[in-house]
């Protein structure tokens, strides 16, 4: 998973990717996620996996998006976090969500099917409250930034 870094290619993806996001629709409403896979209410966060297809964190839908790597839209579906902060893609290509409201991470696989949960609400070594990002490293180790502890 890269954020936006100094990479050509991953900064060609991110230009090409905003120029798709900028011809999308974005809504104001608060009830229910936008219809249309190229609707958003906000695009929160970004993260490109290996084959540089980019994932969306539309924190206000409640939603992940899916773009190939000229932002064609591929998927979206619905995280079961009411208050996601931050995205991650391991090298395998699995997909990390950080969710504040249950304190904990969220992994999905590249379709969307969520593979596991862990965290809890605590200040104990594996306890989180209120994590606001997750990074994956090459050896798929996954790191956790948590506001309250």
């Amino acid at each position: 998973m890269k954020h936006f870094t100094a990479s050509s290619r991953n900064f060609l993806l991110v230009l090409i990717f905003l120029a798709k996001l900028a011809q999308a629709q974005f809504y104001e409403s608060k009830i229910g996620a936008p219809s249309g896979i190229d609707q958003f209410r906000t695009a929160d966060e970004i993260a490109i996996d290996k084959l540089g297809n980019v994932y969306v964190l539309d924190r206000s839908s409640l939603a992940i998006k899916k773009f190939n790597n000229v932002g064609v839209p591929l998927l979206q579906w619905e995280i079961g976090a009411t208050f996601p902060n931050g995205i991650a893609v391991g090298k395998s290509g699995d997909i990390y969500i950080a969710d504040g409201s249950s304190h904990g991470i969220l992994k999905f696989n590249q379709d969307g099917v969520l593979l596991g949960r862990w965290g809890q609400y605590g200040p104990g070594f594996g306890d989180f409250s209120n994590p606001i990002a997750v990074v994956v490293d090459q050896d798929e180790n996954v790191y956790v930034a948590d506001h309250g502890n």
